[in-house]
């Protein structure tokens, strides 16, 4: 996620402190995000990508293209028992217990 930071904001021609004025945080903290140096939430994830107008699958690095789906799914599956984890740059793939799977797709409804 840090290399589409940067490269979104540099496509959108703004400093890293205004991209921090823009998301109301230290500019220090964007800092860190961009250089992976800290995790980014995926609450703030998905504004990056609102802001940037990118789907948050290229966002996260996990499609070439920065067009949302053409058919997004209609519902939210029933089920989720694994999610993938990106820190510092690497992916990883989580096992969800059934407390967890519940919380994500509550949240998930939310959005």
């Amino acid at each position: 996620m840090p290399y589409r930071l940067r490269d979104l904001r540099e496509d959108a021609d703004l400093f890293q402190k205004d991209m921090a004025e823009k998301m109301f945080m230290h500019p220090n903290q964007y800092r860190r995000y961009e250089s992976g140096e800290s995790d980014i939430p995926l609450a703030l994830a998905i504004r990056f990508a609102s802001f940037f107008h990118v789907s948050l699958d290229y966002f996260a690095g996990l499609v070439p293209s920065p067009s949302s789906p053409a058919d997004p799914p209609s519902a939210l599956p029933e089920t989720v028992s694994e999610v993938v984890v990106l820190s510092g740059g690497q992916q990883t793939r989580k096992k969800l217990d059934d407390r967890q799977m519940k919380l994500l797709l509550a949240y998930l409804q939310l959005l």
